[in-house]
């Protein structure tokens, strides 16, 4: 598709919106939780899904600790909540500097 895009188009510029961006960010969350198998069997997976995908303000204090934890379990997980979550906060921005 892209070389497609390219070939008819050679000079559009390939442009990623906000809500594609984050969207990139919770699926790859999702992706990692598979891949490392079954979640903890006490946890129902769209519970996980649900918490690794909300702003860390939204959560509760109980959701914000079993994120914490998976965090700990998993490196790749960690990186990516945290790219998740930088994301969001560069998107907010209003001017091109933020403090």
């Amino acid at each position: 598709m892209a070389h497609a895009i390219r070939t008819v188009f050679p000079s559009a510029i390939h442009v990623l919106d906000r809500f594609h961006l984050v969207q990139f960010f919770t699926d790859a969350l999702q992706r990692r939780r598979r891949y490392l198998g079954e979640a903890k069997k006490y946890h129902k997976l769209r519970f996980i899904d649900r918490c690794l995908a909300c702003k860390t303000e939204d959560l509760t204090a109980e959701e914000r600790g079993f994120v914490a934890e998976w965090q700990k379990e998993d490196l790749h997980t960690k990186h990516i909540y945290q790219a998740l979550n930088h994301i969001r906060y560069v998107l907010k921005a209003t001017t091109m500097i933020q403090e």
